[in-house]
């Protein structure tokens, strides 16, 4: 029973050490991500894995192939077949106009700025061709302007629709985000006034026929309810044309930049001019124009770097932002809270299950929970949930740094306390095998039946008393050199000098099934050593002993490290050790008596003396004790 609560506590020590470290190491790495330095660079982390994750499709896997979204590009083979200079002329965007609306374009949104009017005098009137076409476009026609590039007071007053167009930077100047809304000083609000409406947003009210009034957003959260006719003429509900996404505390939306590249069509603009295309392209459709030729520097780092080795022309990063919204393929953001909720209670779990297993493991258990993790977060994303993939994994291994750490300095401590303990009363082998194994040892306290040997040394207050202080010593220590190698030779441990006798345990701190009998052993052998010496002594005229008595009884014991905070030994206490100490008190010299309790697991091995009852000081009942004769011949 007391090793079975021993054994409970100590599971409770084991469970109370890993909650802490478990708890510890993501509380650090989130206050960690929380701190300037820490903040950016795990930030980056975070955005470079969620690179990755775009990469290998993660977020596509449920995107509709439905083709909403033709590019127009401003490429070098326009530049070069329609034999022009920047900036364009603007009745070929006019031409476009025309071209686009006859075929059944629904939108037609500009990513070119109409900042100023022409300045060639000559074709002046350039600028009113473009003018006329947007106001007699079928299509939505959507202009974009900046701070740096307002739209131009002709083509402000225009029927276009104008949109404020800005790319969204990360920290790493990489566009992984789009706004929807800006306040009159270009920053996210809350609220219905007071805004002005992206680029993409006007675009996007136009294509799915939403009004800008029915935009909403307080706090994070953006909603757009409205009602739309479908080609068939069936009206569709709010609820179902309904889009509400959660927004970043700046306003902005991640881009889902893992929608296949098929979904957007690209074409050339001179061949748009050149009419190679088909009509029914752009029936119904978005339609973007834009320049994807690099020496004007309309390209921006994204995270599609990884895949193509090159930047992403901006009018398709605004593609890829549409097409996110039209399709509801919204990555949306784990909340920090839920991020760290998960983080710590897989951290808790790795810190109890690894707490007690060898370094290989802990080490296997730790690398398989971070793959498991990443498996986790990387399926969360093919379901559009984007978690802190590369903060838990940095919280698992400061979780296995502490733990292996922590066992690391526990077991240090461990083997320097065994070591000062026991390094003085038993072998060598003995200290080993508890360092190797120190669970085989309970300093604690524990009870366990253990053989116990007492030796006195008979007549020896008597000789101590005729002869030199010096010479007692030297008798003593001669005597117990002796007697300790016979001790250590059996697997015994000293327990304690008593004077000029000795106490000596078998079964503590290592359990051993032949305890009984190597006691036994042990104390015919020192029986016979003793003999020996004091013989040998005799010969070469030396103070010497008359003999001595030895006393053994086996039972159940208190074991532990027992003491003061100052001073402790490894000792057991308890009756059983008395009742050794009082049949040793009688044994004659040379003589070996033994309880009936350790008679009855050496009976088949042992000659012994006509048992004799004994009435001992303290004991109310009479014990039976045995005088060993000697081993039998098998044994």
């Amino acid at each position: 029973m007391s090793s079975e609560i021993n054994a409970i506590k100590h599971n409770v020590r084991k469970t109370n050490y890993g909650l802490i470290i478990g708890i510890a190491a993501p509380v650090i790495v989130y206050i960690a991500f929380n701190l300037p330095f820490f903040a950016t660079l795990l930030t980056l982390l975070e955005q470079r894995f969620y690179d990755f994750k775009i990469n290998i499709g993660a977020a596509s896997v449920f995107t509709p192939a439905a083709k909403n979204i033709v590019i127009i590009k401003i490429d070098d083979d326009s530049f070069a077949k329609l034999d022009m200079k920047w900036p364009w002329n603007r009745r070929i965007y006019a031409s476009a106009i025309d071209i686009l609306s006859r075929a059944g374009a629904k939108v037609i949104a500009f990513d070119v700025f109409f900042s100023e009017s022409s300045r060639n005098g000559e074709d002046a009137l350039q600028d009113n061709a473009l003018l006329d076409a947007i106001n007699s476009s079928t299509a939505s026609v959507v202009l974009a302007y900046s701070k740096s590039d307002p739209l131009m007071p002709m083509l402000a007053e225009s029927r276009a629709q104008k949109g404020f167009i800005e790319n969204v930077f990360d920290a790493d100047s990489i566009v992984r985000r789009s706004r929807l809304l800006y306040s009159k000083g270009q920053a996210a609000v809350s609220g219905e006034v007071g805004f002005e409406p992206s680029w993409n947003l006007v675009a996007l009210q136009s294509f799915l026929g939403f009004s800008l009034d029915e935009v909403k957003r307080y706090g994070n959260d953006f909603a757009v309810n409205f009602t739309a006719v479908n080609k068939d003429g069936k009206v569709t509900t709010m609820e179902e044309r309904g889009v509400k996404i959660k927004l970043s505390d700046a306003g902005d939306y991640l881009i889902n930049y893992g929608i296949s590249p098929s979904y957007i069509k690209p074409l050339s603009f001179y061949k748009l001019i050149n009419g190679e295309y088909d009509p029914r392209w752009f029936e119904g459709k978005i339609v973007l124009i834009g320049a994807t030729v690099r020496s004007l520097h309309d390209d921006f780092p994204t995270p599609l770097m990884l895949r193509d080795k090159t930047t992403t022309p901006g009018v398709f990063i605004h593609a890829y932002a549409q097409a996110t919204f039209i399709e509801n393929a919204f990555v949306r953001e784990i909340s920090p809270y839920i991020n760290f909720i998960v983080t710590l209670v897989l951290c808790l779990a790795l810190a109890v299950v690894i707490f007690e297993r060898t370094p290989l493991n802990a080490f296997m258990i730790s690398f398989a929970l971070a793959c498991a993790h990443l498996v986790l977060t990387t399926a969360m994303f093919y379901a559009r949930y984007n978690m802190h993939s590369v903060t838990p994994q940095i919280a698992f291994f400061l979780t296995y740094v502490l733990m292996s750490s922590y066992k690391y300095l526990k077991e240090e401590h461990e083997k320097q306390l065994i070591k000062g303990i026991f390094k003085q009363y038993v072998t060598p082998e003995v200290v080993d095998e508890l360092l190797r194994d120190p669970d085989k040892l309970t300093l604690g306290g524990e009870k366990r039946a253990v053989t116990i040997l007492f030796t006195d040394i008979r007549n020896f207050t008597r000789l101590s008393e005729q002869i030199e202080p010096e010479a007692v010593v030297e008798l003593l220590n001669s005597y117990f050199d002796i007697m300790l190698e016979i001790v250590y030779r059996h697997g015994g441990i000293l327990d304690k000098y008593l004077g000029d006798g000795m106490m000596v345990i078998f079964g503590a701190p290592v359990e051993d099934p032949d305890s009984t009998l190597n006691a036994l052993k042990c104390a015919l052998e020192m029986q016979k050593a003793s003999i020996e010496f004091s013989r040998t002594r005799r010969k070469n005229n030396m103070v010497t002993i008359d003999g001595i008595g030895i006393g053994l009884n086996t039972g159940e014991v208190v074991v532990g490290n027992i003491g003061s905070q100052k001073h402790k030994e490894y000792t057991i206490i308890g009756d059983n050790v008395n009742l050794t100490a009082r049949i040793v008190a009688i044994a004659l010299v040379n003589q070996v008596l033994i309880s009936e309790n350790t008679y009855k697991l050496l009976a088949p091995l042992v000659e012994v003396k006509k048992q004799e009852t004994v009435k001992l000081k303290g004991k109310s009942n009479p014990v039976n004790i045995y005088e060993i004769v000697r081993l039998k011949d098998e044994v």
